[in-house]
């Protein structure tokens, strides 16, 4: 499915690792047969040939309806597809939403016992001076951490929305297409 991958990760505001991700979801769940993927891949071949829109589209369908497919059909598996996409965004929403928790909620979790720890320590006599250094060493650590961690995860949340939203126009662009071009 590379073909895929490149008809896809050429569209503007697509993140190259997202669009792998939502390409490696769709060749995943590809339907039997010649459907709107297959026909996408054939319309990407023929607009790399500098072909124009319609005519790629009229001619990418001419030749995949001698394969069987109707317009019907590719409108109902472009849908089909979009599900999967809207799907994967979900798990991804949920695996975010899990990673936030783990590496920021959980490290802020940390930080705050680690706080406790310190004023403990501050009441206690000056001998003690040395260990409240370490706990505050490590506090700095872990909100380092912290901010690259949120840095790290908005960034794949921004990326893979973007992607995502780059990818869903794409399908409802070609279904809109497909409906006014197509007999």
């Amino acid at each position: 499915m590379d073909k895929l991958v490149a008809v896809f990760a050429k569209l503007p505001g697509v993140d190259e690792r997202s669009a792998k991700f939502l390409v490696d979801a769709l060749s995943k769940n590809n339907l039997p047969g010649f459907d709107y993927l297959e026909f996408k891949q054939a319309l990407g071949t023929l607009e790399a040939m500098n072909m124009d829109e319609n005519t790629a589209i009229q001619s990418a369908y001419a030749t995949a309806s001698t394969m069987g497919l109707t317009k019907a059909k590719l409108l109902e598996t472009a849908n089909y597809y979009k599900k999967i996409l809207a799907s994967e965004q979900g798990k991804f929403a949920q695996a975010l939403q899990q990673q936030t928790k783990i590496q920021i909620a959980g490290k802020q979790k940390e930080i705050t016992n680690t706080q406790t720890v310190i004023e403990q320590k501050k009441a206690q006599i000056d001998r003690l001076h040395l260990e409240i250094a370490k706990h505050e060493e490590y506090i700095g650590k872990a909100q380092e951490q912290i901010e690259g961690s949120k840095h790290k995860i908005f960034s794949a949340k921004e990326n893979f929305e973007k992607t995502y939203t780059v990818f869903d126009a794409e399908l409802t662009d070609d279904i809109n297409k497909i409906t006014t071009i197509l007999p």
